[in-house]
C-alpha cells in the first residue's frame, strides 16, 4: 500500500516540537507496517480551518495527478487532517468513493467505509472543530481586552506606537503608547505623558525636555505631571524627576521640587516674623563701623607755577647772536 505521510501545525515556533514528534510517529508506523511511502508533506503554520485543496503541500496531492499516486493518508491525529466539519465531510466522501484509506495512528480503528465508522470519525472532526472554535473565541476576547486595556500582546505593533514597561493593576506589563517620531501630532501634555510611558513611568529631564521642545517651566504647569526632586545621586545636585499625577505614591521619600514647595508653603504658613522685646533690644551687640578707626586719607597737594620776575628774564641786548645780524 502506497502511504502518503501527512504532516502539519497552526503554529511553528523554535520551542515547538511538534512536527518533529509527528515525523518520528508516522516513520515508526510505516516500518511496523512495510508501507511504501509515496510521499511526505509537511504544512507548517497552517491553520486546520484551511481546507485542503487550498494548503501549500498537501493541496498538490489532492488533484490531479498526484491524487492516484498514493492509496492512504497516514497522521497521528484526526485533527491533523482538519479541524472543519464540512471539510472533513467532503474530504472522507471523496476517498470513500475513490477506495482510499486514511491511517489515524491514534485510533487505529477508524474506517470510513463503514457507516459506524463514518459516524465516529464524523463525532472527532465535530469535537475537533469545537476546540478550534473555542481557541478563536478565546485568542479574540484577548485581543479585544488589550485593545481596551492599550496592552502589547507581543508581535509587531501598530506603526505610530511602540510598546513601553509599565505599571497595569499591580503588575507590570507592556503597554501600547504613542510614539513622539512616528505617531500623530501631539499636545504637549500628551508627548509628556508619551515619554515618561516610554521610560516606565519615571523620567528625568534629558530625557523629557529635549523631545518636547519645552522648558522645564512649560512641563511643570502640566496639571496631570508631578515633579519631584531625587537627591540620591552622587553628583552632589538633585535631579528633577516627572511622573504622572497617579503615580506620585511611589515615590514618597523624595523631596518637593520647587513647583511643589510653593504648593507647601501655602498649604502649611509659617509664623509671621514679630517684633522684638525691650530685653532683647538691650542684649543686641552694638555694631561699630570700621571707618571710625580709619585715619582720614591725605588729599593730594595740587603743584602750582613757578613766578618768575621781570628782572630775571634774559634781556635781549645781552644776546651776543645778535651782533652776526
Amino acid at each position: 500500500m502506497r502511504v502518503l505521510k501527512v504532516r502539519r501545525i497552526s503554529r511553528d515556533t523554535e520551542d515547538s516540537s511538534a512536527l518533529a514528534r509527528q515525523s518520528e510517529e508516522l516513520d515508526a508506523a510505516t516500518e511496523a507496517g512495510r508501507y511504501l511511502v509515496a510521499g511526505e508533506v509537511e504544512d507548517s503554520t497552517v491553520s486546520g480551518a484551511v481546507n485542503l485543496d487550498e494548503r501549500p503541500k498537501l493541496g498538490r496531492w489532492m488533484k490531479d495527478p498526484l491524487w492516484y499516486e498514493w492509496d492512504a493518508l497516514m497522521v497521528t491525529s484526526l485533527d491533523r487532517i482538519t479541524r472543519d466539519q464540512h471539510h472533513w465531510d467532503r474530504f472522507a466522501e471523496r476517498c470513500h468513493k475513490g477506495g482510499k484509506e486514511i491511517v489515524c495512528l491514534d485510533d487505529p480503528a477508524l474506517d470510513i467505509h463503514t457507516p459506524r465508522g463514518r459516524m465516529i470519525a464524523y463525532i472527532k472532526a465535530t469535537q475537533a472543530q469545537e476546540y478550534r472554535e473555542a481557541i478563536v473565541k478565546k485568542r479574540r476576547n484577548q485581543t479585544q481586552y488589550y485593545r481596551d486595556e492599550s496592552l502589547w500582546g507581543g508581535g509587531t505593533w501598530p506603526f505610530g506606537y511602540r510598546p513601553a514597561l509599565g505599571e497595569h493593576k499591580g503588575k507590570q506589563r507592556y503597554k501600547l503608547i504613542i510614539d513622539p517620531l512616528t505617531g500623530p501630532p501631539l499636545s504637549l501634555a500628551d508627548k509628556v505623558r508619551a515619554r515618561i510611558e516610554m521610560h516606565g513611568g519615571r523620567a528625568t529631564s534629558s530625557q523629557i525636555l529635549p523631545f518636547v521642545g519645552a522648558t522645564a517651566a512649560e512641563v511643570k504647569a502640566l496639571s496631570g505631571i508631578a515633579v519631584t526632586a531625587d537627591r540620591s545621586g552622587k553628583t552632589g545636585r538633585p535631579a528633577t524627576i516627572f511622573t504622572l499625577r497617579s503615580d506620585t505614591s511611589r515615590h514618597p521619600d523624595r523631596q518637593p521640587a520647587s513647583a511643589d514647595r510653593e504648593e507647601n508653603r501655602n498649604a502649611f504658613p509659617h509664623a509671621e516674623p514679630q517684633p522684638a522685646t525691650p530685653e532683647r533690644h538691650g542684649n543686641r551687640a552694638t555694631v561699630v563701623r570700621l571707618d571710625a578707626y580709619r585715619p582720614a586719607a591725605e588729599q593730594p597737594t595740587v603743584p602750582q607755577p613757578v613766578k618768575r620776575s621781570a628782572a630775571s628774564a634774559p634781556a635781549l641786548n645781552d644776546n651776543p647772536f645778535l651782533a652776526l645780524l
